[in-house]
């Protein structure tokens, strides 16, 4: 038995043993087929034509293993790489120095792995900037005629597309092309409506009569094919323009036009109010060097908001209306995110409520700051890098900043209460940055519930500690029993204050706003309960009006500029005002006769330095019972005969302070339509009354039309009335007949 155990066992441990044996060799079988990845190396580009403009180009390697990228015939001055050698998928990079000779040039870039098993080559040829046939941009420039000069032969000149067809920011039918990165290199050039091509792009134009002239609109150089077909695309790979960095006095010796530039500074202390980039705004360096910047309505980031820091803009150097400026290429080429030069603020200041949303704290310009440990204290800061400050103290806790409930646009603080009489206070705080001789005004939106003070003072400090009310009485009062809430009763006040000392640029200003007595809105006692004031829209200082006279244009029979028209908020301002859009000064029929000057009419009230024909009462109204009151102006009588030229500046009156699709009944905007009526004798193309227009909503536009046939009784009416519900407020300046 035990035998025969043994043999099973002899037998098992042998079959074991083949069995081991015939699975390493299946193994070792197994290792044998098994091959490693093969080494990859593949370019995202074999070719690459380049124009002679100095450039770069990024070029990406799919690989599986090391590689190193390197020139084939050895180093040339001409060419770069950088980011040359990696392991895995990477990108090299390639950089050409300008091509300023007549001959092409060429070179092959070999990218290989360590072991020089597998290899990829890309071809990089650069074209010429000269040679048979070609004719510089600088050349071209130089052939500069005064009526223009006429080209023929078939020469050509080429050169890359910095300007961008796709934002609309260079003025209409133009692209501006450089052929080099020198003074003189670049140009504009007419196109078909229907040629489109990218920044970057190279393209070529036969200048068999073509002709080079000053652009009316502009005042820059064009050069105008003889034919559409002779603006052609050519096949270089396209670049991404690189702006030259030049300074303001430079561009301003005309070296530059049509050329991508950059240029340092920030938006000059005037401009920094203004809302949007297409606002026409000047761009000023550290030495007071001053260009235009200009941003066409219709271009895509038009309605973009202005930034206020300083930093750098890059653009096509141009200009506008015959003088230097820059053309963005798009909202990137705006950098402006560092702190301004110079620091501080400048007249007009807006410190603005403007909301984003109905979200409180939301602010659009401001950003709310609450005190961890005290309630009734509690401030707000700008957040335009000006540092301007504000600030309230008040005697028991307010609610913060929010849009109001009803969509009326008065967006506030709501500070309460004031107990502490005039221990308490609201106070803005303005930086060192401007020089004040006479005095200041202010503006601002103020009202308060029924047990809240009734009567005001304003008081300014150069030293936070010593407050005065300057050389005359600085008070306002809120009439008695005009509440606050429900979107009336929110009142806008002027005040002028007019200093003891001259403030110097290095002096900190700080404006306070506290109560003079306890006497309240309602009669009653000042208390907790229903007793906090509101202050809403915006709290804007500015320079105290001065009177000036705007010289008559040559030629004018009547002339009336509105210089003598101080009352009312900025409407060009903006959404900055908030509800304060609408604070129009005194009606004209209680103007002086020296700011009067004859002028006549219902419904017409002031502005700073031009009128408001039609009016809408915010103030005793909601906003779902505002009501369209038609305004008319008439002249006086012209006292001449003949035939006449009129014309004025005009601009329609928008609601800008709530937010869209709200339920306010102003805020798709006022009619854009305006009314002029001939009286007295005389007619336009036969017409004694007709509509006009359409006028912008964001600047003013000039409008002119031709009088047949006035005598000496001849009067000019203009009327908002739009024969509907509609609204119909616009604003008007400048009116001339000649």
């Amino acid at each position: 038995m035990n035998h025969i155990i043994k043999n099973i066992k002899s037998k098992n441990c042998g079959l074991a043993l083949c069995l081991f044996m015939l699975a390493a060799i299946s193994l070792s079988s197994c290792r044998d087929e098994v091959s490693l990845p093969q080494p990859v190396i593949k370019l995202s580009s074999e070719s690459i034509t380049a124009p002679s403009l100095e450039s770069a180009f990024n070029i990406a390697v799919e690989s599986n293993c090391d590689w190193i990228a390197e020139l084939q015939n050895g180093e040339m001055q001409w060419i770069s790489i950088s980011d040359a050698k990696d392991i895995g998928n990477g990108e090299m990079h390639l950089s050409l120095k300008p091509n300023t000779g007549s001959s092409p040039r060429e070179a092959v870039v070999s990218v290989h792995n360590e072991k020089m098993t597998i290899n990829a080559t890309l071809t990089v040829k650069q074209n010429p900037s000269s040679g048979d046939g070609m004719v510089s941009v600088s050349e071209l420039r130089s052939l500069e005629g005064a009526t223009g000069v006429t080209l023929d032969k078939n020469a050509v000149t080429r050169g890359v597309v910095v300007s961008n067809l796709q934002y609309k920011n260079f003025p209409a039918g133009l692209i501006a092309i450089e052929g080099s990165a020198t003074t003189g290199g670049g140009i504009a050039v007419k196109i078909s409506d229907t040629f489109l091509v990218a920044p970057g792009e190279e393209v070529e134009v036969n200048l068999e009569g073509a002709e080079i002239k000053r652009d009316q609109g502009s005042g820059m150089l064009v050069l105008y094919p003889g034919s559409n077909d002779c603006v052609t695309r050519t096949e270089t790979t396209g670049i991404i323009p690189t702006p030259l960095e030049v300074t303001i006095p430079e561009l301003a010796t005309g070296d530059y036009e049509s050329m991508y530039v950059k240029v340092i500074g920030q938006f000059a202390d005037a401009d920094i109010h203004k809302e949007y980039l297409y606002e026409c705004s000047s761009f000023i360096d550290e030495d007071s060097n001053t260009v235009g910047i200009t941003v066409l309505q219709d271009c895509r980031f038009a309605e973009s908001v202005l930034p206020t820091g300083s930093g750098f803009v890059c653009g096509v150097a141009g200009a506008a209306d015959g003088s230097p400026s820059i053309y963005p290429c798009s909202e990137s080429d705006i950098v402006l995110n560092s702190t301004r030069f110079g620091g501080g603020f400048s007249f007009p200041y807006v410190f603005s409520l403007m909301t984003n949303t109905a979200t409180n704290d939301d602010g659009r310009y401001i950003k709310t700051q609450r005190e961890e440990d005290n309630n009734f204290t509690h401030s707000a800061i700008a957040t335009d890098d000006s540092g301007v400050l504000g600030e309230w103290n008040t005697s028991t806790a307010g609610k913060y900043f929010r849009f109001w409930f009803d969509n009326s646009g008065h967006h506030n603080f709501q500070l309460g209460s004031w107990m502490d009489v005039q221990q308490n206070y609201f106070k803005i705080t303005y930086p060192e940055g401007i020089e004040i001789t006479d005095g200041f005004r202010v503006q601002f939106g103020w009202g308060g519930m029924k047990n809240a003070p009734r009567n005001w003072e304003v008081l300014y400090s150069t030293d936070n500690s010593t407050w005065s009310t300057g050389k005359t009485e600085t008070t306002f009062s809120i009439p008695k029993d005009v509440v606050a809430a429900s979107g009336k009763g929110f009142l806008d006040f002027t005040v002028d204050v007019y200093v003891n000392e001259p403030i110097r640029k290095t002096d900190k200003l700080s404006v306070m706003i506290r109560p003079r007595n306890n006497e309240t809105i309602s009669g009653a006692a000042l208390s907790t309960s229903n007793g906090r004031a509101v202050f809403h829209s915006c709290f804007l200082i500015d320079k105290l009006p001065a009177k000036s006279t705007t010289a008559a244009p040559s030629g004018a029979v009547y002339f009336e500029p509105f210089d003598g028209l101080s009352q009312g908020a900025d409407y060009t301002l903006g959404d900055k005002l908030a509800a304060m859009l609408n604070y129009a000064g005194d009606d004209i029929t209680t103007w002086s006769d020296d700011i009067r000057c004859g002028l006549s009419g219902t419904n017409v009230r002031q502005r700073p330095g031009y009128a408001q024909i039609g009016y809408v009462n915010s103030i005793d109204k909601d906003h779902k019972s505002y009501k369209n009151e038609v305004g008319e102006l008439l002249t006086p009588k012209l006292a001449t005969t003949g035939n006449h030229t009129l014309s004025f500046k005009a601009m329609a009156y928008r609601n800008k302070a709530v937010f869209e699709g709200k339920s306010v009944v102003d805020i798709k905007g006022d009619m854009t339509m305006g009314t002029i009526e001939i009286i007295g004798g005389g007619s336009v193309n036969g017409q004694t009354s007709f509509s006009f227009g359409p006028m912008s909503h964001d600047s003013f536009k000039t409008f002119s039309f031709t009088i047949e046939g006035t005598t000496s009784d001849t009067q000019i009416k203009f009327s908002s009335a739009p024969g509907n519900s509609d609204f119909s407020r616009w604003f008007i300046d400048n009116i001339c007949v000649k």
